[in-house]
């Protein structure tokens, strides 16, 4: 008893400190702070947190109480304010002392401090969050105590206090558990009716959810319910007061309330099932109680009866809510919200109705009152009525949007309930299996449609289950759309013509006039039509005519489709007549399909979507009502258009009366159509088409992959012979079908475009398409180049028409008439694809080529690993097809193909499918067309220079103001359209031919040599180890392939670069004998050539010569015989076109001869190495060719082969330099001296080139045929004396090196002979440069040669000879003086001369001299006798000494008078 006597006390204690501390004036903060560390402590004290939250929620109330009170006043002072300003407008009274007092109080009001003014969110937040605290602290409790209630303790301490306040003197008695849980329960709800009484539905939401965290859905259904109706309570509050709530959007707050109690139910049951599957010793009797109410649903059903739709008003929202569920699978609920949002938007139309009604009592009274103010009537009465209605729709003010939402927003709410509603009760039917019967809600959902588009939608959501049932609603739609289609062409006439009366009357209001009376009476009456007909649906547009063209045609598919799906599964069936009613039914779905839908981009939709139903029949007739719709709407158009074009043209008004009568006779052309554009519909055509085939084709494929499963498998239930009967019917309508589809599709282009989607499916198609186009595109073209002519015509004969109208003159009645049946002919022709036709040749290229390609990839593909999975029956029949359809290919190539370009890619093809036997062929064949081409580039070639002649000859009569004769003129004019037609012809009708040669060429003999290089391989091989004979014939055969390929590619290549180009090519790829072979043709050519040149050049000069001897002739029949050779000659030298000049003739032997040159080298071909090189050398001149043809020639063919290079060399006229150094090197020294040059006068480096060949010269005529230096001196005496003249003497002294050995004397005489020259015209400014050539001969003789006597003898000519030169005679004595030294004055003329000829020391021996072989008995001939020595005088050139005359003749006047005054300073 003292222990618990001492317990008790403790408490007291406890108790009695927190009452005081409870009592006690302290701030809410420091009491939140407080509650809350009660709860977080480590044995908690929920019961005092919520006394303390209790307390704190007392002093928030009494705060908002002041607060609320302060607001009201000054609400209050406001409303009276606006009062006031309502009775200032009406100016009854003045309160102006009232206002200022309202406007001092305000003032006061705003220094208030914000904490005595009312803010609703805030206090809603302070009041949440003690909420919050308190039910927290109430589920500590109350899950404190159920988890007590577990344990065996629980039961024999009942007799302790409860901490939940019961009472202690029922403690004594036993209490059942069941009892205590629903004790503790209900104390836990009284707490939270504590928390949630005074918050916003909007901040209760919070302690939804919190108890929706903690798996209590039943004490969270029931807080919801108490939300909803807070939330109803705040919509009534909103409409009586017309403010808005505080808790903001109502719908809003209602939907998250419903999600959140939802939510917590199917938390709660997930959470529970886990726990039974993983710890079900762990659940108790209460949650295992909770789970079975859960699962059983009605919980949620309840909740969703009571909420919908009188807590959760916006359709929206109830939609939302049924997704939700249907997300989660709750189908039975998603049916109940479902039909609760249907009940709720009939009661939103009957409530939106009212609206209306009291909208439209608005405006009849306001209406009332305007009528009885204007004429000054007593209105208090209805006024009164008005302001009782406008508060009666000023309700209306704070409902939601959706109030005001349109017809078709109430139709797309009616949808989105219909289709929650159908995939309910689909899912429903679905989960019994198919036991559940559903057709009474698909046919009750069906009576609340009304849109066709809604409806499909609905449709196609059964199409897969419900297939009768959506048949049903598709039938409903068609007949919807039909019922609206016959009301839109009652009604919209008349609408129109409403419309229109309107507008005028409207017009003439604005300028103060009216309609007429027959017009009102007319609008009266057609207005009363219109009001007695129905109306016009919402979800329509009167306008749009064809609105539902696409769904109807969506309609049919689905339909059809659903018909399909029902025959699919009655194909076991043994019921014929079933299968019989759906054929039929298929039948008269496609009937009416192809009667409804007269677009052919509709029926090409409604083909696309039976790809896959294998209805081959159906869709045959589907693509040929397509065809024949896109034919008649082209045969409408054309035929409209001609007549519009008619009536345009004609001028005649009863003609063109009659043509607009036939016009309006006709068809009403499609308004899908157009028509401006031709063969509109061909994309259109060709889709079908190639749709049909690919069906038709899939279908055999089909078929053949069951043929191949029953046989490879063994599968008894498929029927062979059935199934080969349906293969056989299948190609037969693939023969059909591909014959019709061709009839149509009439495009060129898209002809090649079918052929190549077949073709990649079956190659047989594709030479069948090709078989039959080709034909059809060459009379094609033909006709259309024809009517181009016909154009052209037209054209030229216009702009003839017009010149002569510049000129002022008439054109011929045959023109005019030509002109005139022309136009009219062309009028009447209509020729499609016109342009295509006329370059239509390379769609001939392409299909060609795409056929070889196809059928070589096909070919490659059977030989592959990947086609072992067919039998080899069926492997080789495709093999031996693929083999007839390549022979009949290439049948079209030979008749058909033009393109050389494509000749180049189907070599290539063949020559990597290693088809060497066709690569020739086609070779044959591409190198024909080249020719053809060829003759016709000659053809326009002839015509161009004919018309040539004929525009020079028309131009000089126009000038005259005359005309070309009739028979020039329509030559000129043939010709012209000629040039017009060529130019439409393909590019490589006016291509570079000998390219295109070349190209071929290069590919066709890279295929030959291949073919010899892989036999060579095989020959090899052991295989062929004995068959001499079979390899010699087909060596035989592959050279002379290769010998007939050489043959074409230079017969059709006329150019010689070309043909240069295709030797490169044949030495890059290494076949050496052929560029021998190909070389010697064309060096024949280049040799043919050469004569032509020199022909010419040689008629030239006797042209020349005649006309020389025709001026000297002074008879007349000799001048007359002279003047018909000059002719003669004259017109072949003009008949003579030279390709190339001389030059680039020889450039190109010289090319073509080191191509075989080294050729020749490689293959070892001796002969034609030495013809070759004798052919370069000729054209070259070499050294290094003379050593090399020398080098492998013997002693006698050397012999005779340098003769003839040496009788060559002497007739060349070029480069004479080579020519003596290519004597010397041969010791032909007699042949140098004969043909030794002048020396140059014009270029110093040539002079010394030609000194130092000269010194050669006579080094080795003194060396080995000293009997031949007579034959030299004379040439030394000429350069001597060109270079003295030029005073060039420096360049002597290597000439002089060698003369002086044997010869001293002789530079004495030719140097006495250069001063008797020198001394003629020279001036005393050149006497330094005189005396330093003194000089440096007076070295040469004395310091040199030790001739001091022949110096002596040489200066005492001089001074016997030249007396009058004393001055010069006494400087000539003093040279050799050491005091006396000779210089040039640099400044002068003369010494800026010597200066600039004066030569360093290296340019001199810049060139090395010749070297000259050792003389060998065969190489040297027999010495001649050597000539007398000529003097010196006669040996003077007579160029040189013409040159001094002409020079003396030239010198200035004063050069003249200066040389007097020197010489008679001399003579005194």
């Amino acid at each position: 008893m003292i222990e618990i006597n001492k317990l008790k006390s403790f408490e007291e204690d406890k108790q009695n400190i927190f009452q005081t501390f409870l009592a006690s004036e302290n701030d809410t903060n420091l009491l939140l702070t407080t509650a809350k560390k009660f709860l977080e402590i480590k044995n908690p004290e929920p019961t005092l947190t919520i006394k303390i939250c209790e307390k704190i929620h007392k002093i928030y109330e009494e705060k908002e109480i002041q607060n609320k009170k302060i607001n009201s006043i000054i609400q209050e002072e406001e409303n009276w304010k606006l009062s006031i300003s309502k009775e200032l407008q009406n100016k009854h009274h003045d309160y102006k002392e009232e206002l200022e007092k309202i406007e001092k109080n305000k003032q006061f009001y705003d220094f208030l401090p914000t904490s005595i003014k009312s803010n609703v969110l805030e206090y809603q937040r302070k009041m949440l969050d003690v909420s919050m605290l308190m039910v927290k602290s109430a589920y500590h409790i109350y899950n404190d105590s159920m988890i007590r209630l577990k344990t065996p303790k629980t039961q024999q301490q009942q007799q302790q206090q409860d901490k939940m306040d019961i009472d202690s003197n029922e403690n004594e008695e036993a209490i059942d558990s069941k009892q205590l849980e629903n004790d503790y329960l209900l104390t836990f709800n009284k707490v939270l009716n504590q928390a949630i009484k005074d918050i916003l539905p909007s901040f209760s939401i919070e302690i939804a959810k919190f108890l929706k965290e903690k798996n209590l859905p039943m004490i969270c259904t029931r807080v919801c319910k108490e939300l909803a109706i807070k939330i109803s309570n705040e919509r009534k509050v909103e409409r009586e007061t017309l403010k808005k709530s505080d808790c903001g959007d109502l719908d809003q707050v209602t939907y998250q309330v419903i999600e959140t109690c939802i939510g917590s139910i199917f938390d709660t049951i997930s959470k529970l099932d886990q726990k039974v599957k993983l710890s079900p010793h762990l659940i108790s009797d209460r949650e295992l109680s909770d789970l079975t109410i859960l699962k059983n649903g009605e919980l949620l059903k309840e909740f969703i009866e009571f909420i919908l739709p009188d807590y959760l008003q916006s359709p929206e929202g109830i939609i939302k809510i049924g997704q939700y569920l249907l997300s989660i699978n709750q189908y039975n609920h998603v049916v109940l919200v479902a039909e609760r949002g249907r009940i709720r938007l009939e009661k939103l139309k009957k409530e939106q109705l009212e609206k209306e009604q009291l909208q439209q009592k608005l405006q009849s009274c306001t209406k009332e009152i305007e009528s009885i103010e204007k004429v000054s009537g007593y209105s208090d009465e209805k006024r009164g009525e008005l302001i009782k209605l406008e508060k009666e729709f000023s309700v209306y003010k704070m409902y939601p949007t959706y109030y005001s939402m349109s017809k078709r927003e109430f139709s797309k709410h009616n949808l989105d309930i219909a289709t929650l509603r159908i995939k309910s009760i689909l899912e429903m039917k679905d989960a019994t299996k198919g036991i559940l019967n559903i057709q009474s809600h698909l046919d009750d959902t069906l009576k609340t449609l009304l849109d066709p588009n809604h409806i499909y939608q609905l449709a196609v959501l059964l199409q897969k289950t419900e297939i009768d049932t959506a048949l049903v609603y598709g039938e409903r739609c068609q007949r919807f759309i039909t019922d609206l289609e016959i009301l839109r062409e009652v009604r919209l006439p008349l609408t129109l013509r409403i419309k229109q009366l309107e507008n005028e009357e409207t017009t003439l209001r604005l300028d103060g006039r009216t309609i007429s009376e027959e017009k009102k009476i007319e609008l009266e009456q057609l207005l009363e039509k219109t009001q007695s007909l129905p109306e016009f649906p919402f979800f329509s547009e009167l306008t749009n005519r064809n609105e539902y063209d696409h769904l109807n045609l969506q309609v049919a598919q689905m339909m059809i489709t659903c018909v399909l799906e029902k025959k699919s599964k009655l194909s076991t069936s043994k019921d014929q007549s079933q299968k019989d009613r759906i054929n039929q039914q298929v039948s008269a779905l496609i009937i009416m399909c192809l009667e409804k839908f007269k677009d052919p981009k509709y029926l090409l939709e409604l083909e696309k979507h039976l790809k896959l139903s294998r209805e081959d029949k159906v869709v045959i007739q589907i693509a040929n009502q397509i065809f024949n719709r896109c034919d008649e709407i082209e045969n409408q158009r054309i035929e409209r258009v001609l007549l519009e074009k008619k009536e345009k043209e004609t001028i005649d008004e009863l003609e063109k009366s009659k043509i607009i009568e036939q016009i309006k006779k006709l068809p009403t052309f499609p308004y899908y159509a157009s028509l401006t554009i031709e063969n509109q519909y061909d994309d259109t055509i060709y889709d079908a088409a190639e749709q049909l085939m690919s069906f038709l084709l899939d279908n055999i494929s089909f078929i053949d992959e069951k043929l191949r499963k029953s046989k490879l498998f063994n599968i008894k239930n498929i029927e062979d012979e059935q199934l080969i009967k349906d293969r056989e019917e299948t190609e037969k309508l693939v023969t059909e079908s591909l014959s019709n589809c061709l009839k149509f599709v009439r495009s060129p282009s898209l002809v090649c475009k079918f052929a190549n989607a077949l073709g990649a499916k079956r190659e047989s198609l594709y030479l069948e398409i090709s078989k039959h186009i080709h034909p059809i595109i060459t009379e094609k073209h033909k006709q259309a180049m024809e009517i181009k002519q016909h154009q052209f015509l037209i054209e030229t004969l216009n702009l003839e028409l017009s010149d002569l109208s510049k000129m002022k003159k008439e054109m011929p009645e045959s023109d005019i008439e030509l002109l005139q049946s022309t136009t009219d002919r062309m009028k009447t022709i209509q020729f499609p694809y016109l342009e295509q036709w006329v370059r239509s040749s390379h769609y001939n290229s392409q299909l060609i080529s795409n056929g070889i390609q196809l059928l070589l990839k096909n070919k490659q593909e059977y030989q592959s690993p990947k086609t072992s999975t067919i039998s080899k029956n069926e492997l080789t029949n495709l093999i031996k097809s693929n083999q007839e359809n390549f022979i009949e290919q290439f049948k079209l190539l030979s008749q058909y193909l033009e393109d050389p370009k494509t000749f180049t890619e189907i070599l290539t093809l063949l020559r990597v499918g290693n088809d060497f036997e066709n690569v020739t062929e086609v070779g044959k064949l591409a190198f024909a067309k080249l020719k053809l081409f060829r003759e016709h580039q000659n053809k326009v070639k002839e015509l161009n220079e004919k018309k040539k002649l004929l525009v020079e000859e028309r131009d000089q009569l126009n000038k005259q103001r005359r005309r070309l004769s009739t028979e020039k003129h329509l030559s000129l004019r043939e010709i012209t359209i000629s040039e017009h037609l060529n130019s439409l012809l393909e590019p490589y009708y006016i291509a570079n031919l000998d390219t295109l040669a070349l190209i071929i060429g290069s590919v066709l003999i890279e295929a030959n040599t291949c073919e010899r290089s892989e036999f060579e391989i095989k020959a090899s091989s052991k295989a062929f180890e004995n068959q001499f004979k079979y390899i010699s014939e087909q060596r035989k055969r592959i050279n002379d392939t290769i010998s007939q390929s050489i043959k074409l590619v230079v017969e059709n290549i006329n150019s010689i670069e070309d043909l240069l180009k295709f030797t490169n090519d044949l030495y890059s790829k290494k076949e050496y004998l052929l560029v021998l072979q190909v070389g010697q043709i064309i060096e024949a050519s280049l040799e043919q050539k050469k004569n032509t040149i020199e022909h010419k050049e040689n008629l030239l000069k006797e042209i020349k010569e005649l006309q020389g001897k025709y001026l000297h002739s002074q008879n007349p029949k000799d001048r007359e015989k002279i003047q018909a050779f000059i002719d003669q000659n004259q017109q072949e030298y003009d008949s003579i076109t030279l390709e190339h000049t001389y030059e680039v003739n020889k450039d190109l032997t010289i090319q073509i001869t080191k191509l075989m040159i080294e050729s020749a080298s490689i293959e070892d071909q001796g002969d034609i190495l030495r013809e070759q090189l004798i052919l370069s050398f000729k054209n070259t001149t070499s050294p290094l060719d003379w050593d090399r043809i020398r080098n492998i020639s013997n002693e006698e063919e050397w012999a005779e082969t340098k003769k003839d290079l040496v009788i060559y060399i002497m007739k060349r006229e070029e480069n004479i330099n080579s020519k003596i150094e290519l004597l010397l090197k041969d010791l032909l020294f007699e042949e140098a001296i004969q043909i030794f040059p002048h020396p140059s006068s014009d270029n110093d480096e040539e002079l010394d080139i030609q000194l130092n060949l000269l010194v050669s010269l006579y080094d080795a005529v003194d060396q080995h045929a000293f009997h031949l230096i007579n034959g030299v001196i004379p040439i030394i005496q000429r350069f001597a004396k060109r270079c003295y003249i030029e005073w060039k003497y420096e360049k002597l002294d290597i000439l002089y090196d060698s003369l002086q050995k044997r010869f001293p004397k002789e530079i004495v005489s030719i140097f006495t002979i250069a001063i008797d020259m020198m001394l003629v015209n020279i001036l005393q400014s050149q006497y330094p440069l005189f005396l330093n050539m003194m000089k440096s001969m007076k070295n040469r003789l004395v310091a040199t040669l030790g001739l001091d006597s022949l110096w002596e003898d040489f200066l005492a000519g001089f001074r016997k000879n030249y007396k009058s030169k004393k001055r010069l005679i006494q400087m000539i004595s003093l040279i050799g003086d050491s005091v006396w030294q000779i210089n040039v004055n640099p400044n002068s003329a003369t010494g800026k001369q010597i200066a600039k000829r004066t030569l360093p020391q290296s340019s001199q021996s810049a060139h090395k001299k010749i070297k000259v072989s050792a003389p060998t008995p065969s190489l040297i001939g027999t010495p001649k006798k050597a000539s007398a020595k000529k003097s010196v005088d006669e040996d003077i050139d007579e160029e040189f000494l013409d040159e001094n005359e002409d020079n003396e003749n030239e010198d200035n006047e004063n050069e003249n008078e200066e040389q007097e005054e020197l010489e008679a300073t001399d003579e005194e």
